[in-house]
């Protein structure tokens, strides 16, 4: 398998959000490696997909793994999903499973579960996608209650529809199924589901709060089940 960390080298959200200082000198790209290479992953099966050498280059040699060069054309938000996923796996030969591996979920540490799980469902399944639970009092855009009722027909919350979040955390596909799908999710996917705390950064305050709990998580030398 290889292990694709895509982080493009700008951010038009939040300033430089994966290559900045996030905890303790490292960025979220610095925790995502780590992570892996604490779930097992050897480091010459790592690659590390960005636009800019200069940003990425001396990261990916500091750790020992792959620094893959990413066209700069295909870092534009305009740039179809499809397009920029089948572009960059097509860089690594072979026909390896691929791994990607997000660095904006930094709580997310269950890198070994998900890879132990896609050994035995793989003969099903053709990805395997992190997904959250998720239960609340939702609304459409024009307030109209989704899985609950106003009024003699309130919902107690205990009994609210469950619903499940996908945050683009990680996902294994086979090489087949990004070539059919271009996507992180092939046709017959295993969603793993984690039950773990999460934050999907995407503005300067999911920032500045993961920061906070991805800190209250390392003082309290949480340790991977493994």
């Amino acid at each position: 398998m290889r292990f694709i960390i895509p982080a493009k080298a700008g951010s038009q959200r939040v300033h430089r959000k994966n290559w900045r200082p996030f905890h303790e000198g490292e960025s979220l790209v610095d925790i995502t490696i780590g992570k892996l290479i604490r779930a097992g992953v050897d480091r010459e099966k790592i690659h590390l997909s960005c636009e800019c050498e200069e940003t990425a280059g001396p990261v990916a040699k500091d750790w020992k793994i792959n620094y893959l060069p990413r066209d700069q054309s295909l870092c534009e938000n305009s740039v179809p999903l499809t397009t920029w996923i089948r572009s960059i796996t097509a860089q690594i030969p072979g026909n390896d499973d691929i791994a990607w591996c997000q660095v904006c979920d930094p709580l997310f540490d269950e890198h070994w579960q998900c890879l132990k799980k896609w050994t035995h469902v793989r003969d099903d399944y053709d990805s395997l996608v992190v997904c959250y639970p998720w239960r609340g009092y939702l609304m459409t855009g024009d307030s109209q209650p989704v899985g609950w009722s106003f009024g003699e027909h309130h919902t107690p919350s205990q009994q609210l529809s469950r619903f499940r979040t996908m945050p683009f955390t990680l996902s294994i596909l086979t090489r087949e199924a990004i070539a059919v799908t271009g996507y992180h999710v092939g046709k017959a996917p295993f969603w793993y589901e984690s039950n773990r705390m999460h934050v999907d950064i995407d503005t300067e305050q999911d920032f500045r709060i993961a920061q906070v709990l991805h800190a209250d998580i390392s003082s309290s030398c949480y340790q991977p089940v493994i």
